[in-house]
């Protein structure tokens, strides 16, 4: 920065006169390490919590010699000194904070800081609350983890009947237990049922089982950032702290990176086809959906369509007829959940918070491409990528949480004949979505704040009409012990007709020098649809479900249509000026150009001219065709030039008679 100095010098008076001009010195920093943020906060008791980070990155500073400094402040937006220094780790991504204040918030932030003392400049405030009351572990109800019993892995095939082929020797859970069971990465919370030795191994039969069983008095509180994995897999390589993978296989990418003691697995798989062999692209721009259609060839590959008719007629694929889908999405919610309940004396277990709320900015860039060689009518579905994040925590017994953000795509074209077109629409918005229990009345309440604004582009060269819709779910769930949770699920999707026709006056305006096929509709609308459900059974039976509820449906927000043009006919007389008015009706987001207007009129005989009110005028008596045409801003008038005509009837003028008196 810049600094000022002012140089003075004291009188024997003891006043000090100070020089006007001031010194300036100007001390440059080396290059900051930048720090991307943090991603998981959970709070693990009274006066403890659990944080995890990106790794920071810096052009000469390795990974394992990074320091980041936790710094914790009761005021908001506070400058990290020496005083808000509450621990410091070096070349690792985690941190365990002891000796926090009980039911005490907590402005959290991490500051990068390379081998010359360079700090980062990032400010990811971050918010942390520490239990209210400490974990009452059920004295009657014994649990245990499989693993830390010995036990092995257990393989199931139904989530009910558990086998440990080479258990511990005279080790087994007991009866009546709860029973954490560890398959693969997924994690089941049971309660035994019965335990039986079989030449397959050790069979523990189960039943559903509730952390409220084990925790009487309990709180699960955590925040996760739902970033892009391989975005900061392709950024950072292999990190210190992290571990990180890559493969592609069955078409499917996947990159996994995971932190220490695996306190936080982010695994994210990219379909690069689908189930039917369609080819789904992916790049940091766009992701393209394509299937080649043609109407004849020898290969397996076919699909059903319906003909003007209604029958189902099968298509073949090849090269010239496509239906596409162009979608680029980016949403990196936050996701906070919180669970508090407790037990007093012998009362049951009561819910005294629940709340599950993802909030984050969404853009989503949902495009149609068609380029159909026949008439078709498709609908395909796919799943375009899948954010998996695997959570393990200890709040008493061991937690295992599991969130997932998985985007998935629904594709429907309906075209009449021959199309080439494309249509994108860019929906932004912050959302803010979830539930809260209402613990005085019992029921679940909705969360949902957005504000969306919208773009359109396009290109179009097409003969009859389409309809085609994209729809975009991007879908959260959270899960406990292989239990869900919540679901929350955004749709944004847009419906685009789009249609040319040969004008019935084709031959005249080919002779004008305009094209026979005219563009006739261009309507591009966005809809937003908004669902949510919640179930906490696998903390207690008892405790109220809600079932899959559409919160919120925009209506059609129209995006860009034609300008739309009318002209009423006129009749007159020869010679005579007439007067024609035209009707225009701007296009959404589409004006009507105004300096685009023409008039013609056929036959030959006569002149018109004007803006929006034209002057005709015929020498010759007869019925004529005037044409009004003109097109709006945004697409060029070659195509999308609109036509409007009528008649107008010249009649012969009016006869002068003199009229004689007679004597």
């Amino acid at each position: 920065g810049m600094y000022h100095f002012w140089v003075g010098y004291r009188l024997d008076s003891g006043e000090i006169i100070y020089n006007p001009m001031p010194i300036r010195l100007e001390v440059r920093a080396g290059e900051q390490p930048y720090f991307p943020g943090i991603v998981q906060i959970v709070s693990t008791d009274v006066d403890g919590a659990s944080l995890a980070w990106l790794p920071a990155s810096d052009n000469k500073t390795l990974a394992d010699a990074i320091r980041y400094e936790v710094h914790l402040s009761d005021q908001p937006g506070f400058e990290p000194m020496v005083n808000t220094l509450h621990t410091s780790v070096t070349g690792v991504n985690q941190v365990e904070l002891e000796e926090l204040t009980t039911a005490t918030s907590y402005s959290v932030l991490v500051v990068a800081v390379d081998a010359d003392g360079n700090r980062s400049k990032e400010r990811d405030y971050r918010t942390v609350t520490t239990f209210e009351q400490p974990v009452v572990v059920s004295s009657t109800t014994k649990f245990a983890v499989d693993k830390q019993l010995g036990l092995g892995e257990a393989t199931t095939e139904d989530g009910t009947v558990f086998t440990y082929p080479s258990p511990t020797p005279n080790v087994q859970p007991e009866v009546a237990s709860v029973l954490f069971v560890n398959v693969g990465r997924d994690v089941y919370l049971r309660k035994v049922d019965s335990v039986e030795n079989t030449a397959a191994g050790l069979v523990v039969h189960t039943s559903e089982g509730a952390l409220t069983e084990v925790l009487e008095t309990g709180t699960i509180d955590t925040q996760l950032k739902l970033f892009d994995i391989n975005d900061v897999a392709s950024r950072s390589g292999t990190q210190a702290g992290l571990r990180t993978s890559r493969s592609l296989r069955d078409g499917i990418g996947r990159h996994i990176i995971s932190w220490q003691n695996d306190l936080l697995v982010a695994e994210q798989t990219d379909h690069v086809e689908d189930d039917n062999s369609n080819r789904v692209r992916n790049t940091r721009q766009k992701l393209e959906y394509e299937k080649e259609v043609s109407k004849s060839g020898q290969s397996d590959e076919t699909d059903q369509f319906l003909n003007e008719s209604g029958e189902k007629e099968t298509v073949k694929f090849g090269s010239k007829s496509e239906p596409g889908l162009i979608s680029d999405i980016k949403f990196e919610p936050q996701l906070k959940t919180k669970v508090a309940w407790e037990k007093f004396g012998g009362v049951p277990v009561g819910l005294k918070e629940a709340r599950i709320v993802a909030s984050g900015h969404l853009t989503a860039k949902l495009g149609v491409t068609y380029n159909f060689g026949a008439e078709v009518d498709v609908e395909k579905k796919f799943e375009l990528f899948k954010r998996t994040f695997y959570s393990t925590y200890t709040v008493g017994v061991p937690v295992y949480q599991v969130t997932t953000l998985s985007l998935n795509a629904v594709f429907t074209a309906k075209a009449e004949a021959k199309i080439d077109a494309e249509a994108i629409a860019t929906a932004v918005t912050f959302l803010k979505i979830g539930i809260t229990w209402n613990p005085v009345e019992e029921k679940w309440e909705n969360i949902f704040e957005k504000g969306f604004t919208n773009s359109i582009t396009a290109d179009v060269k097409v003969h009859g009409e389409v309809v085609g819709e994209v729809r975009l779910i991007p879908n959260i769930e959270v899960e406990f012990y292989k239990s869900l949770a919540a679901n929350l699920s955004i749709e944004p999707f847009i419906k685009a007709t789009i249609a040319a026709e040969t004008s019935a006056h084709e031959n005249i305006l080919e002779g004008w020098g305009y094209l026979k096929t005219q563009l006739t509709k261009f309507e591009v609308d966005l809809q937003v649809e908004v669902f949510i459900s919640a179930s906490l059974e696998i903390f207690s039976k008892e405790w109220f479900k809600l079932e899959k509820t559409n919160i919120w449906a925009s209506s059609w927000d129209p995006l860009f249509s034609l300008p739309k043009l009318g002209l009423e006919g006129a009749s007159g007389k020869v010679g005579e000026a007439i007067t024609l008015t035209a009707t225009v009706e701007d296009g959404v987001r589409n004006p009507f150009n105004d300096s685009s207007i023409d008039w013609d009129v056929d036959p030959d005989k006569a002149t018109v001219s004007g803006g929006r009110t034209g002057t005709f005028e015929s020498d010759e008596e007869g019925t004529y065709t005037v044409f009004f045409s003109g097109c709006g801003n945004i697409l060029p008038c070659d195509f999308a030039k609109q036509f409007a005509f009528a008649e107008v009837t010249v009649e012969p003028e009016d006869d002068n008679f003199t009229l004689i008196s007679s004597p």
